[in-house]
């Protein structure tokens, strides 16, 4: 038998060489086609979509046989050669088609790079994870971000791409656009903060000045929430503007950040801690009066009218609200105490990526969501 692809016989050999692919082309053909039908009527399963390539393929093959089988009856072996090379060309793409197998996503997905620790690249990075983490908080809560949770929102994206864009210029240094993106950090923190009243970096990992300004971000939602659930609390006006104040206090820490302003970024800094003291009064005061009667704590709850909150901030009110005015809350407080535990298992089920066990502890907080309903539908407030 000859080579497939061995065209280079003398032309008084053109006939024979053209009969010959043109038996192997036959052969092959019907050869492919029994291995086809037999896979197809035996338990093996193969992938549908190369199935249906492999079958379009022999097609084209038959087709080929054909032309070439015609050209040979006309005296017209180059075109049949041609023809039969076309034809098993086919043939062993439709081969190679049933036999390959369905290929995951997840193999032809490149993993993530892994950029030097402190790099610039590094900071780009995680600032995207952290832009991710909002969106997928805000889409698991379904949560309608206020109107200044959507402007910070803005501030971090709009951070991204001035961190990628300084990046991408040539014959600059990275040092600016590390800080763009380290800003955008920072305030992710802050947004992050108020959504999921969790931390949202691992700190060892971050620059000592980092740090400090991501610890100031996140103590600041850290007071808010732990006010919002403080019983006779009734300085709502007062409140609101302590936290913006602290709120400006970070912006002009960042600002200073961002020039290297050394003196300015920690003034700032002092300033904050100073104003973030001062904020936890309101708490102490409202625990020691412990006399807020039910017209305070419907304005405790409007402390929030246009911010976001998390689940945790609002399990902790309602359980200041259920001690005070439920005739009998042991019931809706064993709710709210698995709820408190099964949260962070959950949390960790999603990151892990544990569907089952996500599933199995959703039920859960299904069942004592409705137990607190019933429970929560015998208040008299």
């Amino acid at each position: 038998m000859i080579d497939t692809f061995d065209f280079d016989k003398p032309l008084k050999q053109t006939q024979q060489v053209a009969e010959e692919l043109l038996a192997l082309l036959s052969n092959s053909i019907a050869e492919e086609s029994i291995n086809s039908n037999e896979d197809h009527s035996s338990d093996h399963e193969s992938d549908g979509v190369h199935r249906q390539l492999s079958h379009l393929r022999l097609a084209k093959a038959r087709r080929a046989y054909q032309k070439a089988k015609h050209s040979v009856t006309e005296d017209d072996y180059e075109e049949a050669i041609e023809h039969c090379r076309r034809g098993l060309l086919h043939v062993d793409l439709a081969k190679k088609h049933f036999n390959s197998n369905k290929t995951e996503l997840s193999q032809l997905t490149a993993p993530a790079p892994q950029f030097a620790e402190g790099s610039c690249e590094e900071s780009i990075q995680a600032l995207i994870e952290a832009i991710t983490k909002i969106k997928l908080v805000v889409e698991y809560k379904k949560i309608n971000l206020n109107r200044r949770l959507q402007e910070r929102l803005l501030t971090v994206v709009q951070s991204l791409q001035d961190a990628i864009e300084s990046y991408g210029q040539p014959g600059t240094s990275n040092r600016k656009a590390t800080k763009l993106a380290e800003c955008g950090q920072v305030w992710a923190q802050y947004i992050y903060g108020h959504l999921n009243n969790d931390e949202l970096y691992v700190q060892k990992h971050q620059n000592k000045t980092l740090r400090s300004l991501n610890s100031f971000a996140w103590q600041i939602t850290t007071k808010f929430s732990s006010l919002t659930a403080a019983p006779g609390l009734n300085q709502i006006n007062q409140i609101r503007s302590q936290m913006h104040s602290l709120e400006s206090s970070l912006e002009s820490a960042l600002t200073a950040y961002m020039k290297d302003n050394t003196n300015d970024l920690e003034k700032f800094l002092r300033l904050g801690l100073i104003e973030s003291q001062a904020l936890m009064q309101y708490e102490v005061r409202a625990e020691r009066s412990g006399q807020g009667n039910k017209a305070d704590q419907a304005a405790n709850f409007n402390l929030l009218a246009n911010e976001s909150t998390s689940l945790r901030e609002d399990l902790a009110r309602m359980a200041t609200l259920l001690k005070k005015y439920h005739p009998d809350a042991s019931k809706a407080q064993n709710a709210l105490e698995k709820l408190r535990q099964t949260l962070p298992q959950m949390k960790r089920a999603l990151k892990d990526e544990e569907w089952q066990q996500a599933a199995r502890l959703l039920d859960m907080c299904e069942s004592n969501a409705a137990l607190l309903k019933t429970e929560i539908a015998k208040l008299d407030i």
